[in-house]
């Protein structure tokens, strides 16, 4: 009798260490799950727009960088493709968009650098998408509309005229930004060719 009592005792003993282990590796599963999830649903698009994600790199070898637009129909930054395939980023407005709008060359800003991904993600007819892909084709990026005014941003911009200072126009509804300035500037077209300048001039604004 008091050896069937110390061996059921001993497989009690087992038992329990066997569900410990068993419920130790579950939770390690549902964190896993847990942490896949949480990436990949809610962490998703700020992990991919990041501008250190080498990823978005592939995405210009099969799309041609999309539009910038303001929200009354203006082109802020355009791809021009020439006949050879190369491409050139421009700005029409020069000066005028370039700290709100941002530059695609030497590194990314402003909204360049904020819709990269949505600028490289293409959601042409899927039929031209599949021509494209057997022709050696890029499809074309989406094009991202902005909550600027070109009228607005042009009035603040030149209203500022030569001072050093910032002007930001509020929708107070909505608080959609409508025009935003800043001074002293540059041209984003140029900006490859003046790079070291730029850099110079903003370390000495630093100091």
């Amino acid at each position: 009798m008091a050896t069937e009592h110390a061996a059921s005792k001993r497989r009690r003993a087992r038992n329990k260490e066997y569900t410990f282990v068993s419920v130790f590796f579950v939770l390690i599963f549902l964190g896993l799950a847990g942490y896949l999830v949480y990436f990949n649903a809610i962490k998703r698009d700020s992990f991919i727009n990041s501008p250190y994600n080498t990823r978005q790199d592939t995405f210009a070898d099969r799309v041609v960088r999309g539009n910038i637009m303001s929200s009354d129909g203006e082109i802020l930054a355009q791809t021009n493709v020439s006949d050879d395939g190369t491409e050139e980023r421009s700005y029409p407005y020069s000066n005028i968009f370039a700290h709100v709008v941002g530059y695609d060359t030497n590194g990314k800003s402003g909204l360049e650098s904020e819709a990269n991904f949505q600028l490289l993600s293409s959601h042409e007819f899927f039929l031209t998408q599949i021509r494209n892909e057997f022709a050696g084709a890029k499809n074309v990026g989406d094009t991202v509309v902005s909550t600027l005014n070109a009228d607005l941003q042009t009035t603040a911009y030149n209203s500022l005229g030569d001072r050093r200072g910032a002007v930001v126009v509020l929708q107070p509804s909505t608080g959609k930004i409508l025009a935003m300035v800043s001074k002293p500037d540059f041209d984003p077209n140029t900006i490859a060719a003046n790079w070291e300048q730029l850099v110079m001039m903003r370390q000495t604004a630093a100091f």
